[in-house]
């Protein structure tokens, strides 16, 4: 049962991460990516 849980937490966890890493990526990344 808790298994569901903790799924649907990660998830969350992993959108949110994933949504605010791919905010915040695309500027250093470009800049290295442009630099490099």
């Amino acid at each position: 049962t808790d298994y569901h849980m903790n799924l649907r937490h990660f998830y969350v966890f992993a959108a949110y991460f994933g949504l605010t890493v791919a905010w915040c990526l695309p500027k250093p990344l470009s800049t290295q990516g442009n630099g490099g």
